[in-house]
């Protein structure tokens, strides 16, 4: 069984797509976040 915090995703994209607004939602949601 694998545990919720095993787990990552690499977010890609390019500019102006909304990956900090993203990685600033994800964090606020109270999820781990690293840049």
């Amino acid at each position: 069984m694998q545990n919720d915090s095993d787990r990552f995703f690499v977010l890609t994209g390019g500019p102006g797509s909304g990956k900090t607004t993203l990685i600033e939602a994800l964090r606020s949601a109270g999820l781990a976040t690293s840049p």
